[in-house]
């Protein structure tokens, strides 16, 4: 299975759109999104149509990474960039412990 039927298939699945769907936004029919996503090689000039109904769903590809920006104060940077350099690691480094250490903690409603 190639790069874009995988991807397809995992953005179908992640955004829960039904084939019929997507065969409505590509303006095909439903069959021929079944025999893109099984046997049959998808178009090259579909590929890049496909990319953009994904890019314009919100969809990013699981390889890409999300990028996250945040507005700190100057002191509390300075504080940030104190610890990061306790630990040995850079700022992102330091960032993407805490919020792997932080997202593994149980949320309880109050």
């Amino acid at each position: 299975m190639d790069d874009i039927k995988t991807r397809l298939k995992d953005f179908l699945k992640t955004t829960r759109m039904t084939r019929e769907e997507l065969a409505s936004r590509s303006g095909v029919k439903k069959s021929q999104i079944d025999k893109w996503l099984s046997k049959v090689p998808i178009p090259a000039s579909r590929v890049k149509f496909f990319d953009l109904i994904m890019k314009d769903c919100g969809y990013a590809t699981p390889e890409t990474p999300a990028e996250i920006r945040l507005k700190i104060d100057p002191d509390r940077l300075r504080q940030i960039q104190t610890e990061a350099e306790l630990h040995g690691l850079s700022v992102t480094e330091w960032a993407d412990a805490v919020l792997e250490a932080h997202a593994s903690i149980p949320y309880k409603r109050r």
